[in-house]
């Protein structure tokens, strides 16, 4: 049985699983059931579940990306209670899982975002993951440690303040560039900055493989990886003339995404092991001599099987 929280925000499936999708036999026969079992079991240890609490600490945004939302007011803003999050993580805990992985929204746009962090590490949480634009993370990014944040994903999509300032619809690059080098400063893992390839950013992949290379040279505990995702045509920004015309104009396919990316060193394909915090969808490469890590998801040329779940 849900309870509280769970009940109203419909956490579960239609078997009345709570969490996690892996646990739930939703895709039995399925052509997705057995790269949902890959995904899922252990690589250190066959046959145990590898879990992971995804969770979306609010709807709200302090931006409002082209690729993302419409522009205007947001509307209805959804989120749990403190108290409602604790249960959530209580419950995770309780069923085994150990890392849990804030998303939104924007999850730091919470007063109580350091709150939470903490009572999950007094819960027993022993990795604590952040999903963030980075417009403010930087601000309080000790005490975030300190409260048991292990690791940071980023999102910037570009380089140039004027470009950022069309895509984001906000003036704010700067505030990101600072939480991306406080992170790898900071967090004792890897740190991933997160972009969205688009046509006209994807001649700056040379830059941001040579921007992390810098950061990762400066001898800070943390390093930094690059993850690439192409241009998903899922968000409400889509839903408009506009917003499907932007995508339409924007969206790359995966073999001018390696093109671009290749113009900066030699792609060689690594293991996914390799890197802190993998990701079973992703195809991992180290760009020639740089050291860097670039992960690529490219959903919609490999025809992405989400409908199979």
């Amino acid at each position: 049985m849900l309870s509280g929280y769970w009940k109203r925000a419909g956490v579960g499936c239609r078997h009345g699983l709570p969490l996690v999708c892996a646990a739930r036999p939703c895709c039995e026969g399925s052509p997705w059931e057995e790269r949902r079992m890959l995904v899922m079991d252990n690589r250190y240890a066959p046959g145990m579940r590898k879990w992971n609490l995804r969770f979306g600490l609010t709807s709200r945004c302090n931006i409002r990306c082209r690729y993302c939302l419409p522009a205007g007011p947001q509307g209805v803003i959804t989120q749990p209670s403190f108290d409602e999050a604790v249960e959530v993580l209580q419950a995770g805990y309780d069923i085994g899982i150990r890392r849990a992985h804030y998303t939104g929204g924007e999850p730091t746009t919470r007063r109580d975002f350091v709150d939470i962090l903490r009572a999950a590490k007094e819960i027993g949480f022993t990795q604590q993951i952040v999903t963030t634009n980075g417009y403010r993370l930087h601000r309080f990014i000790e005490e975030a440690v300190d409260a048991g944040l292990t690791r940071a994903i980023i999102s910037i999509d570009t380089l140039d303040a004027q470009k950022n300032m069309f895509i984001t619809r906000a003036h704010f690059l700067n505030d990101t560039l600072r939480s991306i080098e406080r992170a790898a400063e900071l967090l004792p893992t890897m740190t991933k900055l997160s972009c969205v390839t688009m046509r006209d950013t994807l001649n700056e992949l040379p830059a941001f493989v040579a921007f992390v290379q810098d950061l990762n040279n400066r001898g800070w505990p943390g390093q930094l990886a690059i993850k690439l995702n192409q241009f998903f045509p899922s968000n409400p920004a889509q839903l408009s003339d506009d917003g499907e015309k932007f995508w339409k104009d924007q969206f790359v396919d995966e073999a001018t995404i390696l093109d671009a990316l290749a113009k900066a060193g030699e792609l060689r394909p690594v293991a996914r092991e390799s890197i802190e915090g993998d990701n079973p969808s992703y195809n991992y490469y180290e760009i020639g001599d740089t050291g860097v890590k670039v992960a690529v998801l490219a959903m919609f040329s490999w025809d992405y099987p989400c409908g199979g779940c």
